[in-house]
């Protein structure tokens, strides 16, 4: 079993969760810039991993190398916001 933390921003919208070493962002349409502040919000089309280890700026996705721990993350994720959709409906 892995010890996650679920992580996100109200300003871009973006849900994503990180073991300590990696982090995953699920693929997102939104902008990825907010052209009134110039400044790169994250969102992708693409699914994101990130070695957090070496890359505290998150700027080289390795998704392509490395599946079995994004699949891994990506799981969990999506265990989470289900049980939290589940939660808020009863």
């Amino acid at each position: 079993e892995i010890t996650t933390r679920l992580v996100g921003s109200e300003m871009c919208k973006e849900t994503g969760i990180t073991d300590g070493e990696w982090k995953f962002i699920p693929r997102n349409n939104a902008p990825a810039l907010n052209v009134q502040t110039n400044t790169e919000l994250g969102n992708s089309p693409k699914d994101q991993l990130f070695k957090l280890n070496g890359d505290r700026s998150e700027s080289v996705n390795v998704i392509d190398k490395n599946p079995e721990v994004a699949a891994k993350l990506k799981k969990e994720l999506e265990r989470i916001v289900d049980n939290r959709y589940l939660q808020n409906m009863n």
